[in-house]
């Protein structure tokens, strides 16, 4: 008997679903004997379905988010004591049902996705057992009770939201919308980024942008991963929208890099974005800090996201003209939009 052949068979098999199992395999090692070989894999995720269309879906996405968040976690993070070898990575379930002051039962068929009428008390609990950020909370919360919107209309820009935009010439200001398309952007953003309000399809979303120029950006990962987390945070919101899910398959299907850092789970908000430092082929190092100012209970929210360069960036000379030239532009759309 061929034992790595067996070990790989048994690996393939172990893919049930969303969910690897632990498998222990007795091989056959010669006449009278035999000795156990471990296949070691534990509990992660595999390939997550690209979004919750259905109900279905919404499930199959609930359980991987909360295996992925159990999975980062270890019993000192959350003051258990260690028991022993582990087979599986982070958190037992009844190790997170007895933090949330739940049956492992219950807990159990909630992970799973086959439980109902969850309260809201009962998801904040558990919420607290996994120690999810704010915007973690609210991802589980419309996952878990499945109450999400309608796919946003088109909507217009609000002009008060324009105005502050045009506006600003500290440094580059855009308006996006929760599918991160740049539907506006100042004089400075489109000196520096290119017209991507006005360019179709892909090419005017923002994260779409990052990915196809990471070339000149600076410590790429982490501003990718931290902005595929913000996209993957806005699932929810967008999830009867086909232009979100036309813009997911195509980022899947072709970026290994978003397929890994999306199959991670992580999702975050846009107002926590790491600076965005670029050296850029026109104008050289530019390093930003983001600053968010959200449109609050809208049907259709936009975001204005203001870049504000460091003191370096700011006393650049080539900066300092490239503010000097947008800022007629700049003046020249303000005056047109109060006309």
């Amino acid at each position: 008997m061929n034992v790595r052949t067996t070990l790989k068979q048994a690996a393939a098999a172990a893919y049930i679903r969303d969910v690897v199992t632990v498998y222990v395999l007795v091989a056959y090692a010669g006449p009278g004997r035999s000795r156990k070989i471990r296949a070691n894999m534990g509990i992660a995720a595999t390939r997550i379905s690209v979004e919750p269309s259905d109900d279905a879906d919404r499930r199959r996405v609930l359980r991987a988010f909360l295996m992925s968040r159990r999975a980062r976690l270890q019993p000192a993070d959350v003051g258990l004591p260690e028991t022993g070898r582990r087979r599986t990575p982070g958190l037992r379930r009844e190790e997170v049902a007895q933090l949330a002051g739940l049956s492992t039962e219950w807990y159990t068929l909630f992970e799973m996705a086959k439980g109902t009428g969850v309260s809201q008390r009962t998801i904040d609990a558990v919420a607290v057992a996994l120690r999810l950020t704010p915007a973690e909370h609210k991802h589980l919360r419309l996952l878990a009770t499945g109450a999400v919107p309608d796919a946003p209309p088109a909507g217009d820009i609000d002009p008060t939201m324009r105005a502050v935009l045009d506006g600003y010439n500290f440094g580059p200001a855009m308006l996006l919308n929760v599918r991160m398309n740049v539907v506006a952007a100042n004089a400075l953003a489109v000196a520096i980024f290119g017209d991507l309000a006005a360019a179709h399809g892909y090419e005017g979303n923002w994260l779409w942008y990052l990915f196809a120029h990471h070339a000149m950006i600076e410590e790429w990962e982490v501003l990718s991963r931290d902005l595929t987390a913000t996209f993957h945070g806005s699932m929810c919101q967008n999830i009867k929208d086909p232009e979100y899910q036309a813009l997911l398959a195509r980022l899947l299907e072709s970026s290994e890099s978003f397929r890994r850092f999306w199959n991670d789970q992580d999702v975050s908000q846009l107002d926590q974005m790491p600076p965005l430092a670029l050296t850029h082929p026109t104008f050289g190092p530019l390093r930003f800090t983001m600053r968010v100012l959200a449109q609050p209970g809208a049907n259709n929210p936009f975001y204005v996201c203001f870049l504000v360069p460091d003191d370096v960036t700011a006393h650049s000379d080539i900066f300092r003209r490239l503010r000097l030239e947008t800022a007629d532009v700049s003046l020249g759309i303000a005056v047109r939009a109060r006309s």
